[in-house]
């Protein structure tokens, strides 16, 4: 979902980060299973492009 937040120039903000854990890979099935993972988010910053954050990992405990 688009989720918008203002930052001031120069400023800095805590945004939301919405993880789904449906799979996109049919071998996987519908539901992504425990383990650890690596996420990473896409950022864009009006007039100044997409960012992209460093991947970092994510443990799913189980799948419900």
């Amino acid at each position: 979902p688009l989720v918008k937040c203002l930052i001031a120039p120069g400023g800095e903000v805590v945004g939301p980060l919405v993880i789904a854990t449906s799979s996109f890979d049919p071998s996987l099935g519908y539901v992504v299973p425990p383990g650890t993972w690596l996420i990473d988010a896409v950022v864009q910053i009006e007039g100044r492009g997409r960012f992209t954050t460093p991947t970092l990992p994510i443990t799913v405990d189980r799948s419900l």
